[in-house]
């Protein structure tokens, strides 16, 4: 079975190296973020600096739970 990890804040700071660890260890990666592009170059980033890593990006605002709701059901829809 695959491993999954979503990670939120993942642009930047804490989650941006949490994403990348993830990413090393084999687990597909969705990249939670409110900024497509800087989603789209955390993902390549990422891609550089683990080969072969599986990444994925969510636009959500996460103060939003009308878009977390959305989210949800997109990780779902994309994951079931």
């Amino acid at each position: 079975m695959e491993r999954i990890a979503v990670v939120t804040g993942a642009t930047s700071g804490i989650g941006k190296v949490t994403a990348r660890e993830l990413a090393r260890q084999g687990f597909r990666v969705v990249l939670v973020a409110r900024d497509a592009e800087k989603a789209a170059r955390t993902a390549s980033e990422i891609a550089v600096a683990a080969p072969g890593a599986k990444v994925e990006t969510l636009l959500c605002d996460m103060t939003s739970q009308k878009q977390i709701r959305a989210a949800a059901e997109e990780l779902k829809r994309r994951h079931d």
